[in-house]
C-alpha cells in the first residue's frame, strides 16, 4: 500500500493493462508454454479532475508495471470521488491511495474529507478490516514461528475497581518515586523508564485482572 501527495493529475486513465489474457485457443495448443498472470479488469474510475500531466502519466505506467491500482474513485459508496486539492487557481486530484486488487476487500471505507482552513489538502480517511483473533483461557507456549509472538493481556473486573483505587493510593509514594526519576535522555533511559512503570502497575494491579494470552502478528 502507498498513500501521500503524489502531484500526478491521471483523468480517467486506466491504470491495468486491458484486454490482457491469452487466448483461450491459444492456451489450449500451447498449455505448457503460459505461465501468466493478467491483470483484472476493472471499473472506471470516477475522477472529477479531467486533465492529466506527465507525473500522471509515470504514475499510470508504474500502476501496470507493478500490480499497483488507484483506490481513489473506485470506492462502493463514492465517498472517494472527490477533489483532494484546492489551489490557487482550480480543484485537482493529486493525492493518492495505491493498493494491489487482493487488497481491496480489505478497505471498509475510504473518504475523501472536506477542505478545512488549516490546509489546501482534503485529508483522506482510511478504514481497514482486520482479521479478528480468538483468545482462550490457557496459556499458549508454542506459538508458530511465522504466525505471531505471544503477550499477556488483563481483562478489566468491574468489581475489583475500589479495590485498584485504593492499593494505588497505597502505592502513591512509590509511584511519586518513579515519576521523579523518569529519564527521557537517551534511548535506553526511555526503555527503562516505561519497563519501570510498567513492572510497578504489573506488580500492584495483576492480583484483581484475569490473565489471558493474545497472539499477534509480526
Amino acid at each position: 500500500m502507498s498513500v501521500g501527495d503524489l502531484n500526478c493529475r491521471t483523468s480517467n486513465a486506466s491504470d491495468f493493462i486491458q484486454d490482457d489474457s491469452v487466448h483461450i485457443t491459444l492456451q489450449n495448443q500451447l498449455p505448457n508454454l503460459f505461465n501468466y498472470s493478467n491483470d483484472h479488469s476493472l471499473s472506471t474510475r470516477i475522477n472529477p479532475d479531467t486533465i492529466s500531466n506527465d507525473y500522471g502519466s509515470k504514475l499510470i505506467k508504474l500502476c501496470k508495471s507493478t500490480g499497483l491500482r488507484i483506490l481513489i474513485g473506485r470506492h462502493k459508496d463514492g465517498l472517494s470521488n472527490d477533489y483532494t486539492y484546492c489551489g490557487p487557481e482550480s480543484f485537482s486530484v493529486i493525492d493518492y491511495f495505491l493498493t494491489t486488487v487482493d487488497l481491496f476487500s480489505t478497505i471498509d471505507k475510504f473518504i475523501i474529507s472536506s477542505f478545512t482552513q488549516f490546509s489546501d489538502h482534503a485529508s483522506l480517511h482510511l478504514e481497514i478490516k482486520i482479521k479478528k483473533l480468538n483468545f482462550t483461557d490457557e496459556l499458549i507456549t508454542d506459538c508458530e514461528p511465522d504466525y505471531g509472538v505471544e503477550r499477556k493481556t488483563f481483562k478489566w473486573r468491574d468489581e475489583y475497581k475500589s479495590q485498584c483505587k485504593e492499593t494505588l493510593a497505597n502505592n502513591i509514594d512509590n509511584l511519586n518515586s518513579l515519576c521523579e526519576n523518569l529519564n527521557f535522555e537517551s534511548q535506553d533511559g526511555i526503555d527503562k523508564t516505561v519497563s519501570d512503570f510498567s513492572e510497578f502497575l504489573n506488580g500492584i494491579m495483576s492480583p484483581y485482572f484475569k490473565v489471558r494470552p493474545k497472539s499477534e502478528y509480526v
